[in-house]
C-alpha cells in the first residue's frame, strides 16, 4: 500500500512538472509573437512619420491652424459671460 502512494504520487510530480514544461512553450510562443506584431506596428508608425516629414521641400514652410473649440453651452441656457475676478 506504501509503494502505491509513492508511485501515485510520483506519478502526480511527473505530470505537473510535463504540463508546467507545456505552459511555458506555448506561453513564450505567444509572447514572442505578440512582441514582434507589437514591433511591426511600431516601425510602420515611424516609417509613416518619416513619410510625412519628408513630404516637405527643405525651407517650405507650412501653417497648421487649430480649429476654434466650438462651445458647449446650449443656446436655452442664454448667453456666455467671461468675467475676471476683481480683488
Amino acid at each position: 500500500m506504501e509503494g502505491y502512494r509513492v508511485m501515485v504520487f510520483l506519478k502526480f510530480i511527473f505530470i505537473t512538472l510535463v504540463i508546467f514544461w507545456f505552459a511555458g512553450l506555448v506561453l513564450r510562443a505567444v509572447f514572442a509573437r505578440f512582441l514582434r506584431r507589437q514591433a511591426e506596428q511600431y516601425d510602420a508608425a515611424v516609417r509613416g512619420a518619416k513619410r510625412r516629414s519628408n513630404s516637405k521641400k527643405e525651407g517650405e514652410i507650412s501653417v497648421e491652424r487649430r480649429t476654434e473649440p466650438q462651445r458647449r453651452v446650449r443656446e436655452k441656457v442664454g448667453e456666455y459671460v467671461d468675467f475676471e475676478e476683481v480683488s
